[in-house]
């Protein structure tokens, strides 16, 4: 039996695309080489200070953001501490900006 789905990949930019430095050009790089869709990680998304720029680059490139993966916090606490607070806000924001 043939599935009539397909495997669709996306470009997680904490990892590829490493030769340019600037988180926003990565999203360039990606949608050169053709990805439809990217993720970005905790550890990149906090050197972006303007959502609107990220908002920018998906739709010029044609690009879905698939994922952000968030601060999940300190994982030897049980409560979620402020780093994880302002992590989640910082989604927020982006999400309503996409």
């Amino acid at each position: 039996m043939v599935s009539r789905h397909s495997l669709k990949f996306c470009a997680n930019l904490s990892f590829m695309f490493q030769e340019h430095e600037a988180v926003l050009q990565r999203y360039e790089a990606a949608g050169i080489a053709g990805f439809r869709g990217v993720e970005i990680d905790h550890s990149i998304y906090r050197d972006i200070t303007a959502v609107e720029d990220i908002a920018e680059r998906l739709q010029k490139y044609n690009l879905e953001q698939i994922l952000i993966n968030a601060y999940a916090g300190n994982f030897h606490q049980l409560s979620y501490n402020k780093t994880y607070t302002v992590s989640i806000r910082k989604i927020r924001i982006v999400l309503q900006m996409l």
